[in-house]
């Protein structure tokens, strides 16, 4: 049964509406058009262009964001890790985190060189760790970590970053390896070979304890004569007193 649509609407050179009151009932809404243009039904608000336009910028300031944010982490750990770096103890022969001035040990011909090692000087007796317990392959590669920093060991700028490289290793295998091997961090092994070094070098030269601090690849002689303490008990002067 159909329920008649009370009164008449017309909308003239414009557009207008027509409200139908439901009343638990079914409509069936039959319009008639005069006119060329016919009826025009205007699209739901999400299907607009305008709509789309909004939609798309959104989208691509959500990107835009997770872009700056990945930017900003990588920013974050790359301060991170130089920090670290900085702060590493006996990386640069320096307390961590400070900043030290190496004094040229020599001058030449107005010109200043880098500090040498002695001309003449024995290998230390024994240099850590004891390897005789040691499978040949563990003893090869201590044998060959300690060659390398020999090679290096007046280089104030050589550090585990260095070793890592000369090996052909990355950090964390070598810093494992190391510490199983030794007992002690890669930066704090190339800290101890710099010192049996220069513990030999208090022995058999007569070298200044400053320039011996330069020759072993430390920045500071005052930090080189904590760090030998550390190491022997004894500062530099007093080894040094003890052994004439």
């Amino acid at each position: 049964m159909r329920t008649p649509l009370h009164g008449r609407h017309t909308a003239e050179n414009g557009s207008g509406s027509i409200r139908i009151p439901a009343n638990n009932g079914r409509y069936r809404f039959e319009p008639e058009v005069a006119g060329e243009e016919g009826l025009v039904i205007l699209p739901a608000w999400y299907a607009t262009w305008w709509e789309y336009g909004v939609s798309w910028l959104l989208l691509l300031v959500l990107l835009y964001a997770a872009y700056q944010l990945s930017a900003s982490r990588r920013q974050d750990n790359a301060r991170s890790v130089k920090r670290r770096e900085k702060a590493s103890p006996g990386e640069n022969g320096g307390l961590p985190g400070q900043v030290v001035r190496r004094e040229p040990a020599m001058r030449t011909g107005g010109q200043f060189e880098e500090p040498r090692l002695p001309d003449h000087f024995e290998e230390p007796e024994s240099l850590p760790p004891d390897t005789d317990g040691f499978y040949p392959e563990e003893k090869e590669f201590v044998e060959k970590v300690q060659a390398i920093i020999k090679a290096h060991l007046s280089n104030p700028e050589f550090n585990l970053h260095a070793l890592c490289r000369e090996l052909s290793i990355t950090r964390s295998p070598l810093h494992n390896k190391l510490k199983a091997l030794t007992g002690c961090s890669a930066t704090r092994y190339i800290r101890a070979i710099r010192l049996h070094y220069a513990r030999e070098f208090l022995r058999k030269t007569t070298l200044p304890v400053s320039e011996i601090a330069y020759s072993v690849g430390f920045k500071d002689p005052n930090f080189f004569s904590t760090c030998f303490k550390e190491e022997f008990g004894l500062t530099p002067t007093g080894f040094r007193k003890k052994e004439q």
